[in-house]
């Protein structure tokens, strides 16, 4: 009677027996109007039997599903085979020595097309996740790599409703903590969809859930208090969770048992003793709210404020442990205020579709327990003040100024002038562009994180001129381009790391700042750099100067500084040193001005690794300064016993009427000096001496 059932549209019947062969039960399909069964199996080997507990129709009817012990003994495996009879497919791949495929968890997708499976397929004893094409095809593992003792739990496992993604609960490792996750169906990467659990906290697979359209996910998990069971609603691609129960009493505990969506998924049914301890009963709460700016109505009553303005423009304050979705035609919609996640506790989640503009009359307000996701368009005609996430997919957000206290991140372009502040973090990761293209001045005293990795660069852009605050601003970047196109003027720190990495934009390191470039990297200016500060470049990273690179700080570290645009130590004479290496390449030319002869009234250059020239030298005078005779100008300065390399393509010198210029000593010493203009009788017998000498007749 096990595995007996109907064909979704009732037309076959599809059952188990021993029918043609004494204890060995075979599967067959035959009209609910009666009828030939069909044998579906293949042969099987001596001792083979076709399992009833997996035993399933696709959702079409079309197929059916089969565990079969068909081709080896006691080696369970599945098979896929189309409804009327035919021949059998083999889904899994070959499994390791001691392998089976599980019958717990096996599952048609809602159009058939995949297959879900759970086998210690790849090593014995560990049970892992598997999804391959319902025709047959290469199964693709779903879940992550598992430490020794990790698995994953064949309860709550499912496809979403359109069947693009599976829901499951895994302990990674060894620490016995079980965690939600969600994957693509075809492969891909994990998502955990949890937030950090408490000691002792775990997800339970009772309840485990994906909405009716698959966007969100329903759990259950003492993850804010241990052995205190809650329920919280999460994207199903991963962000933050939102609590959807209240505060419980002592005691008190959300139950799996009838947990679930309403049919839109706006609203989830819970039992709880949430008023009062083992008093059970059943709650239903606002999870996912839609505004329609078409019709200007929500699909329903909220867990929010629709008050009217004194002007009649609605305002939206959006409670925290919620989750809108502002939806709708291509259009703009006026409303007069919106705070989202004003107080209590959880958070609450604001989600801007694509093609929706939103129009702010006054202030947007994000508390520390609001979030603002999507891809639309706002514009915050009075402002906008982030103390919680903005987590951004495209979104354009214009208007008065930011002031960011929380955390922005993604794909956005803000047309505002902003304010980081000290406690506000700004995040462009791995293929992502922040573009702040507000033309006003933008400042930083927090963080700004632009981490890319080895194949994808993380990206930010600011049109206004950005000025790193002193102490707290700090810019950290690695596999980065960032262009500052209205200029930097950093007054903190500006880490780079690892990788290749573009700085486009000029820059002004001020006295007290650092630039330090570390963790063998490649870094390349683009513009002009003017340190004032510290430039450090790390053993095994280099950097590259397009720009004119000028100022009187330090260049520390002792990796390289490549110098392919312009060289000019100081804004008027000054000695310019690097503790590493400096190569003046081809296409540079170099600027060393002359005020006087005393150490600081002229331009000096002391590096204690090696010194490389080439390109121009330009030896300019200023602030009517006249060399004499026996002036000497130790231009480069170097350790003793280190020689210097390369030589200049074109020395450019400046016409002086006290002498002429001896450069004789410059690849040896690093001067210049003034010497006198030679008596006429030597230098005419300096320039004619060869032609005067008696000429020898020729044998």
């Amino acid at each position: 009677y096990r595995g007996i059932q109907f064909s979704p549209d009732g037309s076959m019947v599809l059952y188990q027996a021993d029918q043609d062969t004494v204890d060995v039960g075979e599967i067959y399909t035959v009209p609910s109007v009666g009828g030939v069964p069909v044998k579906l199996n293949a042969e099987l080997v001596a001792g083979g039997r076709v399992d009833y507990e997996a035993l399933q129709f696709s959702p079409d009817g079309s197929r059916v599903l089969h565990r079969a012990d068909q081709d080896t003994e006691n080696v369970n495996e599945i098979y896929s085979v189309s409804s009327v009879g035919g021949v059998p497919v083999k889904l899994n791949a070959e499994l390791v020595a001691g392998g089976d495929v599980n019958y717990r968890g096996l599952q048609f997708s809602p159009d058939g097309s995949r297959v879900l499976y759970l086998a210690d397929q790849d090593i014995d004893d560990v049970c892992e996740i598997y999804s391959v094409p319902s025709l047959g095809g290469v199964p693709v593992k779903l879940n992550t790599e598992l430490a020794a003792g990790g698995e994953v739990e064949y309860r709550g496992l499912q496809f979403s409703p359109d069947g693009s993604r599976v829901l499951y609960l895994a302990v990674p490792d060894t620490e016995g903590v079980w965690e939600a996750y969600s994957v693509p169906s075809i492969g891909g990467t994990p998502v955990k969809l949890n937030a950090e659990l408490v000691a002792g906290g775990e997800v339970d697979y009772g309840g485990l859930q994906f909405s009716p359209d698959g966007s969100r996910v329903l759990y259950r998990a003492d993850q804010d208090m241990d052995d205190v069971w809650e329920i919280y609603s999460v994207p199903s691609l991963g962000g933050t969770p939102v609590r959807v129960n209240t505060d419980l009493p002592p005691g008190g505990d959300v139950h799996y048992q009838g947990l679930q969506f309403s049919s839109d998924g706006s609203r989830v049914l819970y039992r709880a003793d949430q008023d009062t301890d083992d008093v059970n009963e059943i709650y239903t709460r606002v999870v996912h709210q839609k505004w329609n700016v078409a019709s200007g109505q929500w699909d329903g009553s909220a867990n929010w404020d629709q008050g009217e303005a004194p002007d009649e423009v609605m305002s939206i304050n959006i409670h925290p442990e919620s989750f809108a979705t502002v939806t709708g035609p291509a259009g703009d919609t006026t409303i007069f205020s919106l705070d989202i996640g004003a107080t209590d506790t959880g958070v609450a989640t604001l989600d801007l579709q694509p093609a929706v503009t939103l129009t702010v009359a006054n202030q947007v307000a994000i508390t520390n327990r609001g979030a603002l996701t999507g891809s639309g368009h706002l514009d915050a005609q009075g402002g906008l003040v982030n103390d919680g996430l903005m987590d951004l997919d495209g979104m354009t957000v214009a208007g008065l100024p930011i002031e960011n206290n929380g955390v922005i991140s993604g794909n956005s372009t803000i047309d505002n002038s902003l304010t980081n502040s000290a406690g506000g973090e700004i995040r462009a990761g791995p293929d992502q562009l922040l573009h702040m293209t507000g033309i006003g001045a933008q400042a930083n005293a927090g963080r700004i994180d632009v981490v890319g990795n080895a194949t994808q660069a993380a990206r930010i852009e600011f049109d206004g001129a950005l000025t790193n605050a002193v102490t707290t601003g700090n810019i950290a970047a690695s596999h980065a381009v960032m262009r500052f196109n209205g200029s930097l003027t950093n007054q903190g720190s500006v880490g780079i790391s690892f990788g290749t990495s573009n700085v486009y934009g000029d820059i002004d390191n001020q006295s007290g700042a650092t630039i330090v470039v570390n963790g063998n990297s490649n870094v390349t200016f683009w513009d002009d750099l003017t340190n004032n500060g510290t430039v450090e470049v790390s053993s095994g990273s280099t950097v590259a100067h397009f720009g004119t690179l000028s100022g009187e700080g330090s260049f520390t570290g002792s990796g390289t500084n490549f110098v392919e645009g312009g060289l000019s130590p100081g804004s008027s004479p000054a000695t310019m040193s690097f503790d590493g290496n400096l190569v003046l390449g081809a296409s540079s030319t170099t600027l060393m001005e002359l005020a006087g002869t005393a150490t600081g009234e002229y331009d000096r250059l002391v590096v204690a690794g090696e010194l490389t020239l080439g390109g121009n030298l330009d030896v300019e005078l200023i602030d009517s300064f006249i060399p004499q005779v026996d002036d000497v100008f130790d231009l480069f300065v170097l350790d003793p016993g280190v020689d210097l390399q390369g030589n200049f393509s074109n020395i450019n010198l400046p016409l002086i009427n006290t002498g002429v210029w001896d450069t004789s000593g410059l690849l040896t010493s690093g001067s210049i000096l003034v010497v006198a203009v030679p008596e006429p009788s030597t230098l005419l017998l300096a320039l004619f001496g060869v032609a005067m000498l008696p000429h020898r007749r020729r044998r």
